[in-house]
């Protein structure tokens, strides 16, 4: 039953003409078929679409924070141990992770020229690769930390996103501080490498340096305490693979230095 919409009372559906007041009815009134309901199927597969596209959503995030990141699968440092937690092979970030971890930091060129406090500035000045060497090399630096009972700077080399080598100066108040830091720094060398050699140098009368190796990186250690004034001990840890890299590719220069062999 429906309402007249003259006397408002019941009509019966499908009547041309109210029974109570007998107006004419436009057309006959048939009630409004309701909506009819998505069958259960189709509204289960409506939400495992969504949940599908939310996940995939989620997962194309978390992937793409993972690899800038190196995180996980995306990690690239291997068990050669290089400096302060760093190993060789270990990308940007994961350099930067691992020396948090104790207490120090890496940085931009920029960065480090502006700090107070860093002391071997001078070391580090070197000229601004071309864009095509940047494109495989680039250098991060940590700003001075104490270490040995001295202040500690490095600098970190990495080759196509992955670390090559790190440079690591050591600030000496005295002589004695310095004798002090050459004994703790070679016992805490052998703890990882064998001592392979001690040279003199030709050049500094009383300097010398001492190398290092094991089958996957080496370390060299430059030591000259004969002016007291300037008392200089620095450190290079390379990885060896890279140094394999980078005499093959000195080799292929120098043999296509002028033109194709005939």
């Amino acid at each position: 039953m429906k309402t007249c919409p003259y006397c408002k009372e019941p009509v019966p559906e499908g009547s041309n003409t109210c029974p109570a007041c007998a107006e004419p009815l436009a057309k006959s009134i048939s009630p409004v078929p309701p909506a009819s309901p998505l069958p259960p199927r189709k509204w289960k597969f409506l939400l495992q679409s969504f949940g599908l596209l939310v996940a995939l959503a989620i997962g194309t995030v978390a992937i793409v924070i993972l690899k800038e990141n190196r995180f996980g699968p995306f990690a690239t440092g291997t068990k050669n141990a290089a400096f302060l937690g760093t190993t060789f092979g270990m990308s940007p970030q994961e350099a930067s992770r691992a020396l948090q971890k104790e207490g120090a930091r890496l940085v931009n060129y920029d960065v480090y020229r502006r700090l107070d406090g860093t002391h071997e500035t001078n070391l580090f000045d070197y000229l601004y690769p071309s864009k095509e060497e940047e494109s495989i090399h680039s250098d991060l630096f940590m700003p001075s930390i104490e270490l040995f009972d001295s202040a500690t700077e490095a600098r970190f080399v990495f080759r196509k996103e992955r670390l090559e080598s790190v440079e690591i100066f050591f600030k000496c108040y005295t002589v004695t501080n310095a004798l002090g830091l050459v004994e703790s720094v070679k016992s805490n060398l052998l703890g990882v490498y064998r001592f392979s050699k001690k040279e003199d140098s030709q050049y500094v009368p009383g300097a010398y340096n001492l190398t290092y190796a094991t089958g996957e990186s080496s370390a060299n250690m430059w030591v000259n305490l004969t002016d007291s004034n300037k008392l200089m001990i620095n450190l290079f840890l390379m990885d060896s693979r890279s140094q394999e890299e980078q005499k093959k590719q000195l080799r292929e220069r120098e043999k296509n230095a002028f033109g194709p062999s005939q």
